[in-house]
């Protein structure tokens, strides 16, 4: 009796046929990668001047319509977008020429902040709703993960070496 419930043990964990695990392998392997959920990113949008409200409300709306980057205003986020501009109309033509910065504050440091990307730039149009959106695609484009990692990276090696001098022991807590 002992020996027919071993037997039947051994039976049911008998190796499945090589085709039937390659499948289930496969299918484990697809179900894993679509669960897998991408944490955005929060991003904080600043207007520096009055003029630069209406581009920035279009920036954040588009910023607001992915899955890629979340826009908070109260909490330190982990980029941050400032955006400054000048009414052209001064200069009897119609539309705005605007600067920008793109910045990378890592999450263990936040008063570091370091340029992402091309880091600093300069827009133009004659709609502020079009500037709103070449922000969003130079922001897109200087934002990759590759790009957010290695700025991740330098900050942590930038912190490395300052911590690696005795005279800085102190305030790295050694």
């Amino acid at each position: 009796m002992h020996s027919l419930r071993l037997r039947s043990l051994l039976d049911f964990f008998e190796p499945l046929p090589m085709k039937r695990t390659i499948m289930f392998c496969a299918l484990l392997l697809l179900l894993v990668t679509h669960c897998a959920v991408a944490v955005p990113h929060n991003v904080n949008v600043q207007a520096a001047n009055k003029e630069a409200e209406p581009v920035v409300d279009a920036l954040k709306a588009r910023l607001s319509g992915t899955e890629r980057y979340q826009v908070v205003s109260d909490t330190i986020a982990e980029l941050t977008i400032h955006v400054l501009c000048e009414d052209s109309e001064q200069y009897k033509v119609r539309g705005a020429v605007c600067s920008y910065s793109f910045s990378y504050f890592h999450p263990l440091t936040p008063v570091l902040r370091i340029p992402i990307g091309e880091g600093v730039g300069l827009v133009s149009s004659s709609e502020r709703a079009r500037i709103g959106e070449m922000l969003f695609q130079s922001f897109v484009e200087a934002t990759t993960e590759r790009k957010i990692l290695d700025a991740r990276a330098s900050v942590e090696f930038s912190i490395a070496l300052f911590c690696v001098k005795s005279e800085n022991a102190k305030t790295c807590g050694r």
